[in-house]
């Protein structure tokens, strides 16, 4: 109805208009470009350093942006499982056979088996060494002890599991794109307007030029960054000289002609060619976390010091040409907890509980989404979590704003006891002077759909400043 009245606004007077119209959309509105930016629902930009290790990074910045579990995973537990047991997994899961020289770097189709099977800890257990890849002094001895194996069995690496690998997801919700699905750029758009927040992509880079991206906002990744274009004529063919264009001046003479420069070179009446040294090219894997009319936004893991605050957009063209792979996960899986009921009361009342908030995008507005994490090892088994969410406002007075209880999930498929708060809800806290949140952890629901009804072991409480929420943040 917005829409036809606002076309109808070019037509008619003032006068002509009906008066109880709602307000109306600016012509100029009705056809700006879709945007996605999932950038404050993400965790914050890390830096791998001098290390072949951006598949981890991307995996796990796609894994920290779900519910209960924490913004800093460790990427050197999974790339370590990888990198010394790799010939193993290739044999049981990809049934590859023969042995693989250990290299640099891994393909993002690698790591899904490990996290199937082993899965990865919090950053606080075995902190990422940009410097180097050996176990530190301070590893828990749990970990040492498996990764100091020459050879691993499957069932030394569920005890890897079981002693640290908490967050995980299943193969089942996993799906490892080709390169002709990565290339979809449709399909890609679709997943993130739809709700999935990040999306791995492994491009073909070529390092220094990436490296060197100008440190702006609204700076592009383009195919010029990577090779020169020509139009195959005779005369092109049998010169001895290739003489290569940039991206943008053979994007133009298409242009021009109406044609697209993507499908020329796929049809073989454009060429494109190195510009660089081969030495210089190579695989990087990034995270995928938005749209708009210019290509698709990525969050890198080279540190806040590249491009856009460790952001950037890659053009859709240097999508559709230099795209191999990407992985799509549906879902998170935290592993089983402690089920000992001798364990149970102490485990909650001694844990390192953690409260995670999320904005969340929505089609009303951001919203925030509230869950929880425990620290430790091994997670407590409780059943419930209580949130009651207080706001502070500028005299300095407190006032209860809502009150929620969420379900943790059964054993086997744990939730973070997820608490999602409306815009209107988040709007109100996010003009807080102060928030902060009451939360109590319990066992034994006998009923659903009375949670409150369960027994409490232990409460903590979570404060913070409203306006210093970036992105997901830990409490």
């Amino acid at each position: 109805m917005t829409v036809l009245l606002s076309a109808l606004s070019l037509l008619l007077p003032p006068a002509l208009l009906p008066q109880d119209a709602p307000p109306l959309t600016p012509p100029s509105e009705l056809f700006r470009p879709e945007v996605v930016d999932h950038r404050r629902s993400q965790s914050s930009v890390k830096d791998q350093g001098h290390r072949g290790t951006c598949a981890a990074f991307s995996i796990c910045g796609a894994l920290e942006t779900f519910p209960g579990v924490p913004t800093d995973l460790c990427e050197q537990l999974l790339y370590s499982t990888v990198k010394l047991h790799e010939n193993d997994v290739d044999a049981w899961i990809r049934q590859i056979g023969g042995p693989l020289a250990l290299k640099e770097g891994n393909a993002l189709r690698e790591y899904v088996p490990l996290f199937e099977l082993v899965g990865t800890c919090h950053e606080s257990v075995w902190p990422y060494d940009p410097r180097k890849a050996k176990a530190g002094p301070d590893v828990p001895e749990e970990i040492r002890r498996f990764l100091e194996l020459t050879r691993i069995d499957t069932e030394q690496l569920r005890g890897l599991r079981d002693a640290a690998g908490k967050w995980g997801f299943a193969a089942s919700d996993a799906e490892v794109l080709d390169e002709t699905e990565t290339r979809d750029i449709a399909r890609l758009k679709e997943l993130l307007r739809s709700g999935t927040l990040g999306i791995p992509v492994g491009y073909m880079v070529h390092g220094p030029s990436w490296s060197d991206v100008e440190k702006r906002p609204g700076v592009t990744i383009d195919p010029g960054m990577l090779e020169g274009f020509r139009e195959r004529t005779p005369e092109t063919v049998a010169a001895a000289e290739k003489v290569w264009l940039t991206y943008e001046g053979a994007h133009a003479i298409c242009r021009a002609a109406g044609k697209d420069l993507v499908t020329e070179l796929r049809e073989g009446r454009w060429a494109s060619g190195a510009r660089y040294p081969q030495d210089d090219y190579g695989g990087h894997a990034v995270l995928i976390v938005g749209f708009d009319e210019n290509g698709f936004l990525i969050k890198n893991s080279w540190g806040t010091d590249w491009a856009d605050a460790g952001y950037c957009t890659v053009a859709y063209d240097y999508h559709r040409l230099y795209s191999q792979t990407a992985l799509v996960l549906r879902a998170a899986k935290l592993r089983n907890p402690v089920l000992s009921p001798f364990e149970t009361s102490a485990r909650i009342r001694n844990g390192k509980w953690h409260l995670k908030l999320q904005p969340a995008p929505s089609a009303l507005g951001e919203a925030l989404s509230l869950s929880t994490w425990m620290e430790d090892l091994r997670d407590a088994a409780y059943e419930v979590v209580e949130y009651t969410l207080d706001v502070q406002g500028a005299d300095g007075t407190w006032r209860t704003l809502a009150s929620h209880a969420s379900l943790a999930g059964p054993p086997d498929a744990r939730t973070g006891a997820l608490w999602t708060l409306s815009p209107l809800m988040a709007g109100q806290v996010s003009l807080a002077k102060r928030a902060r949140v009451k939360a109590r952890y319990g066992v034994d629901v006998l009923d659903a759909n009375q949670p409150r009804e369960a027994r409490f072991v232990s409460e903590r409480t979570f404060e913070w400043t409203p306006t210093s929420i970036r992105g997901a943040t830990d409490l």
